[in-house]
């Protein structure tokens, strides 16, 4: 998938330059690695449902693009000194590690990158390293991103994340909305050339040498029309996206697209956020003659 700088909480449709194969499943994996230790420390503090002493000296400024700021202002500044270990959106209950964990050790603002880019109003809950915790109500994050004018055509934009360090100078990103097609007209559209075409699919051979995308008068495009381009590896993706000036999605822009896709209702089965499950594309055995491979985060074509 080619990335740019800038969407709206969720596209309808993300398509890949395709390695090997014409359409893969999206893995998407914690950019973070949670250690199997932070997980133990967290989930082993047994007091969580008490609520610190902290709470009344402690205030919500501002949350954007998933970077929440907070304001510590106790009475007595030479005792300041405590860690914030976890997060929960549930209020009090199965909180998620926060790595690195924060400490804290002097009043005044003080910022946790929680990736949480939900812009209607939520509760949050900061535990601590004690087991106590803190609780923030009706709290809102604010989405930077670019506008749509800043992306090309056939890109949508994404609005960035802190957590994953995708937030760059316009707010965000701009990502391919379709798999990668072969121009071979100049027109900006993809084309279905019947001599390029794969006989397992409606696939684009990029390999055979008449095919090839770098052929004078060709590039590749964003585009619903037109065969997917196949037939290519990963080093040759690589050089494709830069061709026209974008790369290869990373893993954090991946987290990215799933963490503003959990926020649109109508992408659970209950249509209601966090209710039922998340729809997930095709997983590779609802068409015949046609073979997927798992997807790595980086096939995938973005830009900057």
């Amino acid at each position: 998938m080619i990335k740019k700088k800038a969407l709206e909480p969720l596209i309808a449709s993300i398509l890949l330059i395709v390695v090997a194969v014409i359409l893969v499943t999206i893995v998407l994996t914690w950019g973070k690695n949670f250690t199997t230790q932070s997980v133990s420390q967290t989930t082993g503090l047994i007091n969580h449902d008490v609520l610190s002493d902290k709470q009344s000296f402690m205030k919500f400024v501002e949350a954007k693009n998933g970077m929440y700021t907070f304001d510590y202002y106790p009475p007595n500044t030479g005792n300041v000194n405590f860690k914030v270990v976890g997060y929960s959106l549930l209020g009090y209950n199965d909180y998620i590690p926060l790595e690195p964990e924060k400490e804290i050790i002097r009043a005044g603002k003080f910022m946790l990158p929680l990736g949480i880019v939900n812009e209607e109003a939520i509760t949050i809950s900061l535990l601590l390293e004690d087991g106590s915790y803190l609780t923030f109500k009706n709290i809102k994050n604010i989405n930077l991103s670019p506008s749509q004018s800043d992306c090309p055509a056939g890109f949508v934009p994404v609005p960035g994340n802190h957590l994953y360090g995708t937030v760059g100078n316009k707010g965000g990103f701009c990502v391919a909305q379709f798999e990668m097609k072969v121009d071979q007209n100049g027109d900006g559209i993809g084309d279905s050339n019947t001599s390029c075409k794969s006989n397992l699919a409606e696939t684009w051979k990029n390999k055979q040498p008449s095919c090839g995308y770098t052929l004078s008068g060709r590039t590749i495009v964003s585009s619903a029309e037109g065969y997917p381009l196949t037939d290519i590896n990963q080093t040759d993706s690589h050089l494709a996206c830069q061709s026209i000036g974008g790369h290869l999605i990373t893993n954090e822009e991946w987290m990215t697209l799933a963490r503003n896709i959990e926020i649109v209702p109508s992408n659970w089965s209950s249509e209601t956020v966090g209710q039922g499950s998340l729809k997930r594309g095709n997983a590779g055995d609802a068409v015949a003659n046609v073979s997927y491979n798992g997807a790595d985060p980086e096939n995938g074509t973005s830009r900057n």
